[in-house]
């Protein structure tokens, strides 16, 4: 298969290719993990997903509190409006541990990171 969804991580850019954003047109919710990249990296792909048409609802630490899990981190995109608002009403990753009676260590809300 030669044409690939994401076409580059080269000098600071990220694109789609016209696959890529077919295939992003088509998903109303993105989860992203944030692990093995340079977290620069990362900042580049929330501006890609912020410039399509996505808005970061959560953005949560791992809770395996593991050695090679403390700097994981996982953050969930929603396809927005215009107006910001998205296709769907998202709680906040501390009103869901809320309501699901989660313990914070078990799910550890992060504040968003500036895109």
């Amino acid at each position: 298969m030669e044409d690939k969804p994401v076409t580059k991580i080269a000098s600071g850019q990220i694109g789609l290719s016209p696959d890529g954003l077919a295939l992003l047109e088509q998903v109303s919710l993105i989860i992203l993990e944030e692990d093995l990249l340079p977290r620069s990296h990362y900042h580049r792909w929330w501006r890609v997903l912020a410039r399509y048409g996505f808005r970061r609802i959560w953005h949560v630490a791992d809770s395996f509190n593991q050695s090679w899990s403390r700097g994981l981190v996982h953050s969930a995109w929603a396809r927005a409006y215009p107006n910001g608002t998205t296709t769907r009403e998202w709680p906040s990753c501390e009103a869901f541990r809320s309501q699901e009676g989660i313990e914070p260590h078990a799910l550890r809300c992060l504040p968003a990171w500036p895109i």
